[in-house]
């Protein structure tokens, strides 16, 4: 009890200093809690960026080696194109994010460098994303020509002679929704032949049916090949397309190897 009076004693005659040491304590365990934090959070900090880059630039790699030959090829690689589209979008939100508590370490060279390095593998990100985005229109604009134009192609499996009729409406329908595509200046070769191409089989389906119906064999026959050749011209239409991608394509590894090898590491 005596020990512990003495004890209480030494406290109240103490308090302030005890109070004050306690204080100073807590703070540099604070302080010191805070460094590591901000040293591993920094690190990391880098560490996620440079993991980020390095799986960007394999993924731009992976859809760029695809190939491209044909519809199916070029719809896998869309789908490729706006996964990465995606990711970039995503990283723009949140990669180069600091926390509150470390915002005000900005004034430091290297922590301000390291800032100044995530933001401007950002910004060629993004502006390599801008030229990715003309590449991924065209594709979508060619899936939904080819969808027009198969569908209306499809329809000839069931046809008949009573549905012959059927056919410029058809065609007109198809043509009309061509003309209606808003389309940028790489995809409006194709789009226009693709015009000039239903507007040819439309015509040539009511030349056929007229001389069915006149029952003028010469007409008929004549009307009949101009149709099959309307037909044969429809792959073309594919030809053309994979022209103008490539020119596009070409376009977009110009932005890769300016987005690429010149991005800082």
């Amino acid at each position: 009890m005596k020990l512990a009076t003495q004890f209480r004693l030494f406290l109240r005659r103490h308090r302030k200093k005890v109070i004050i040491t306690s204080i100073c304590t807590a703070l540099l365990a604070l302080i010191a809690g805070y460094t590591v934090w901000s040293m591993n959070t920094w690190k990391e900090y880098k560490v996620v960026r440079e993991k980020w880059q390095s799986s960007l630039q394999k993924s731009v790699d992976t859809a760029l080696a695809l190939p491209a030959t044909n519809h199916e090829e070029r719809s896998r690689k869309m789908t490729k194109f706006k996964g990465v589209s995606s990711d970039i979008t995503s990283a723009k939100e949140s990669l180069c994010t600091i926390p509150s508590l470390l915002s005000w370490q900005l004034f430091i060279d290297g922590v301000k460098r390291e800032k100044q390095v995530c933001d401007q593998q950002i910004e060629t990100a993004d502006s390599f994303s801008l030229k990715m985005q003309k590449t991924i229109t065209y594709l979508e604009n060619e899936q939904y020509l080819t969808k027009l134009i198969i569908s209306s192609v499809v329809s000839q499996d069931k046809l008949t002679e009573a549905s012959w009729d059927s056919q410029p409406a058809t065609w007109q329908v198809t043509g009309d929704a061509v003309k209606k595509m808003s389309v940028e200046a790489e995809f409006t070769p194709v789009k226009n032949n693709a015009v000039e191409l239903t507007q040819s089989i439309q015509s040539a389906w009511k030349a056929v049916i007229d001389a069915h119906k006149a029952k003028d064999k010469s007409k008929y026959l004549e009307a009949q090949a101009k149709l099959a050749q309307s037909y044969d011209a429809l792959p073309q239409l594919a030809v053309k397309s994979t022209q103008q991608f490539e020119t596009i394509a070409k376009a977009l590894q110009a932005a890769y190897q300016k987005a690429f090898s010149t991005a800082t590491s």
